[in-house]
């Protein structure tokens, strides 16, 4: 699940993740959590703010910035998604406030994309923007190196894998696979 933020200044992150607010600190940051917390569809989650480095983007002292939540429940009832969408993004907009307590109140407004818009606008299936569920025990130092995994090399000096539908992501966008 997308989140767009207009944001009436920068989130103050809260100790122990004070250094955070340092210049620069800002640009990508991630959330993570245990396994219980991804059964609850708001870890991981990333926070994107763009203005940092591209004072275009925003009037100033304005902000833009996204989340990325990589959890959310495909498989439901078209009556139910408009509810789930917005107690999602909540879910996120809490989470977030957590580490930066000052993140709720400096929300001008937000737009979200579930999963099945990501599937109606781009037809990427069940919306997966990711290629392929993202699982803990594929992130991270888990990920294939230019040979490979160390169990698992690729057997073809020479050849690499760097499309979008191929292991290492997200961080790419769906549209090119």
């Amino acid at each position: 699940m997308q989140i767009h933020f207009a944001l009436d200044g920068l989130p103050e992150f809260a100790p122990p993740y004070e250094f955070l607010n340092e210049a620069g600190m800002q640009q990508s940051v991630g959330i993570f959590g245990s396994r219980n917390d991804a059964a609850l569809a708001v870890s991981p989650l990333q926070l994107l703010l763009f203005r940092i480095h591209d004072p275009s983007l925003a009037p100033p002292g304005k902000h833009a910035a996204s989340a990325f939540a990589y959890a959310f429940p495909v498989e439901v009832n078209r009556d139910q998604r408009g509810r789930l969408k917005n107690e999602m993004a909540q879910r996120v907009i809490d989470k977030i406030t957590r580490f930066a307590p000052n993140f709720k109140d400096i929300v001008i407004r937000h737009i979200t994309f579930a999963p099945y818009h990501m599937q109606t606008m781009f037809a990427a299936p069940a919306g997966d923007f990711c290629h392929g569920l993202l699982h803990p025990d594929l992130i991270g130092p888990n990920r294939p190196g230019p040979k490979g995994f160390l169990d698992l090399p690729i057997p073809i000096d020479g050849l690499y894998l760097g499309g979008a539908g191929c292991h290492g992501g997200p961080g790419i966008t769906f549209t090119p696979g």
